[in-house]
């Protein structure tokens, strides 16, 4: 079997594990399959059986293409629990005023700590309503971590069962019920720019972490919703915009890096100490399973958009 690998990074240890079994090849026309997160019509040949992910999202694979060719999309899921526990991280942060308060107190103000009436207070987690929008492998990784705070949970009704959580039509509905919002879906057709001035009127004085992509918000209504002060406050590890080099990039268009309700995290929920062992580990597991034949673990492309 022959890959192309988008990352060298992947490849030391895809050739330590399996020798001359897999060859890892320098140009993607070569390769049976592509271990990448991106996928064009350009880049299919003759040749080509599918696409491994090497983390979850399919937002740069042309799905349309793939089915058109009948070729197999796998991808990366092991590291959806580091996701969850970084949406728990920017959670507190912004609910715990953390950064907030370090500012402050890198500036020797207290919070007005000396002064009962102006002090500070930050708002616990403990039995909030809770919107997950997308209740996926990270959006349930999520519901577990939160437990020990006995929210009450709400997702979108899928057509699902869910154990512990309560089901609402649409994302209108959990926008009204939710104080605290907290996006894990992937960016689609269907979901980008969802979270428009409609939801943001809906959700009111709430918090809002996205853990999903950027895009799934829309730009300039959420600066509406920060400088307005409606919305609560914002924590995001995924943004708008992205660094093409090593020049200093802000996230967004807007100047919500100056709001102390505002906590930014560089798309860095899935990388740990720990994590690329654990990636790497799925991708061998797919690469074993394809020498066998074995296509179980495909993505159903009929339910991809």
């Amino acid at each position: 079997m022959k890959i192309y690998c988008q990352f060298p990074i992947h490849k030391p240890a895809i050739e330590a594990h399996f020798g001359q079994r897999v060859t890892c090849v320098e140009s993607p026309g070569d390769a049976d399959y592509l271990l990448s997160g991106r996928f064009t019509a350009d880049m299919y040949h003759p040749d080509l059986k599918g696409v491994i992910i090497p983390y979850t999202g399919h937002d740069q694979i042309e799905i349309e293409t793939m089915r058109q060719h009948n070729l197999k999309l796998f991808n990366v899921t092991g590291h959806s629990r580091f996701v969850a526990e970084r949406a728990l991280q920017l959670l507190h942060a912004i609910t715990g005023k953390v950064v907030a308060y370090h500012n402050r107190l890198a500036k020797g103000d207290w919070s007005g700590r000396t002064t009962a009436n102006d002090r500070i207070p930050w708002d616990s987690l403990f039995e909030r309503r809770i919107g997950l929008f997308g209740y996926g492998r990270i959006g349930q990784w999520i519901a577990t971590l939160l437990k020990p705070y006995a929210p009450a949970l709400c997702v979108i009704d899928r057509g699902k069962r869910y154990e512990g959580v309560e089901t609402v039509p649409d994302l209108h509905a959990l926008a009204e019920l939710s104080e605290i919002m907290i996006i894990s879906t992937p960016l689609t057709p269907e979901t980008e720019g969802v979270f428009n001035r409609a939801i943001f009127e809906k959700l009111g004085a709430a918090y809002l972490i996205n853990v999903g992509r950027g895009k799934i918000v829309d730009e300039t209504a959420l600066y509406e919703a920060l400088a307005s002060k409606k919305l609560q406050g914002y924590a995001s590890d995924v943004w708008f915009n992205y660094p093409k080099d090593e020049q200093p990039t802000y996230p967004t268009n807007t100047p919500i890096h100056t709001f102390d309700n505002v906590v930014m995290t560089p798309h860095s929920g899935g990388h740990t100490t720990t994590s690329f062992s654990v990636m790497v580990a799925e991708i061998i597991g797919h690469l074993e399973a394809l020498l066998e034949g074995d296509f179980s673990a495909a993505l159903d492309l009929g339910r991809l958009t």
